[in-house]
């Protein structure tokens, strides 16, 4: 995976850098792949089956999970699966993700990002990162594509309580992720 993506790569260096210790478990009774806070305070990953480990959009949409708990774990004003998903379609190139994420999202990702190569970053790639996620209109633009994500699955999911997260307004900018894009610029 980390030969891949260069954003893989450097989120997981990120978080095997953390302090903070993180668990992966399996267990089939799990509905594909979640990462949650336990009673105790850890924060684990769990996967229904050992096979996601080698899906891509797995394995950087639960990261990503891991470092937004690495983060300071805040998600009052902020749809953390839209942002996983936004950081995923980007880092495994795949940006027709799920049927939840609006076509002109998917689109605005796919134009600005599809023909760098995502093995290597480099600085008009970082360019790209900063203009569609940082900025009023980016912002702006971001929690209105958010919003509609969280609208669709309250409408698509009213009453399956595992999209509870997925149902969350968005107020703020994308801030794990502006995170994430402030920590690649330090290196």
């Amino acid at each position: 995976m980390s030969k891949k993506s260069f954003m893989f790569r450097e989120l997981y260096n990120m978080l095997d850098a953390s302090p903070k210790n993180y668990f992966i478990e399996v267990d089939p009774n799990k509905k594909a792949g979640s990462v949650r806070k336990e009673a105790n305070g850890d924060i684990v990953m769990k996967f229904e089956s050992e096979s996601l480990f080698y899906a891509d959009y797995a394995m950087n949409e639960e990261f990503f999970h891991l470092f937004q708990y690495d983060s300071g774990g805040d998600d009052s004003e902020l749809n953390w699966e839209f942002e996983a998903k936004a950081f995923t379609m980007i880092s495994a190139d795949d940006y027709n993700l799920e049927q939840s994420i609006p076509d002109e999202w998917s689109n605005k990702l796919k134009s600005a990002f599809e023909g760098f190569n995502l093995k290597r970053g480099g600085n008009k790639f970082m360019n790209q990162l900063r203009n569609v996620f940082f900025g009023e209109e980016s912002t702006e633009n971001y929690i209105r594509e958010a919003n509609n994500f969280s609208g669709f699955n309250r409408i698509m999911h009213k009453d399956d309580d595992f999209y509870e997260s997925y149902k969350v307004e968005t107020k703020t900018a994308p801030k794990n992720l502006q995170n994430f894009i402030n920590r690649l610029d330090e290196k």
